[in-house]
């Protein structure tokens, strides 16, 4: 899969439309995803924006459940994460302050709880030090158990 980002040297106006699917996750507006999903933006749902983040991230961090649910459902890649530049991963973007329910629909996906981003710090990391809730640590600590053998 070719990896861009919405800041490549791209014209605005195709950048504007690259960005569409990321600001529709952003707002949780899953009508606006579908609709996006099936006019021809699916082959983006995968691509980076200027802050490292693709369409699951932006409902992740916004704490957008469905919309994460309806990403993940059209193909999204939960461990998706740019090496090149900050390297988060979606459950490492709101394992610090992130819900309960949102961090279980991410793991239940396959999120990687093990991989390293901004900082070389992972979501086991951001949850131990930030994390309002011992669960969501336990929780982490328990995937990752799968990655690690």
């Amino acid at each position: 899969m070719k990896m861009f980002r919405l800041d490549d040297d791209l014209p605005l106006e195709e950048r504007f439309e690259l960005g569409q699917l990321h600001q529709a996750a952003s707002d949780g507006n899953l009508d606006e995803i579908r609709r996006l999903l099936q006019n021809g933006h699916l082959n983006l749902i995968n691509v980076f924006d200027e802050l490292s983040h693709t369409p699951l991230m932006r409902a992740a961090v916004g704490g957008h459940v469905a919309a994460v649910k309806l990403l993940l459902a059209a193909g999204a890649d939960v461990n998706a994460h740019d090496h090149s530049r900050i390297g988060n991963t979606a459950i490492n973007e709101v394992a610090g302050d992130g819900e309960f329910a949102m961090i279980e629909v991410l793991l239940e996906a396959g999120a990687d709880p093990t991989i390293r981003g901004w900082m070389n710090l992972n979501a086991l990391d951001r949850a131990r030090h930030r994390s309002r809730s011992p669960a969501i640590y336990a929780m982490l600590e328990a995937a990752a158990r799968k990655f690690r053998t």
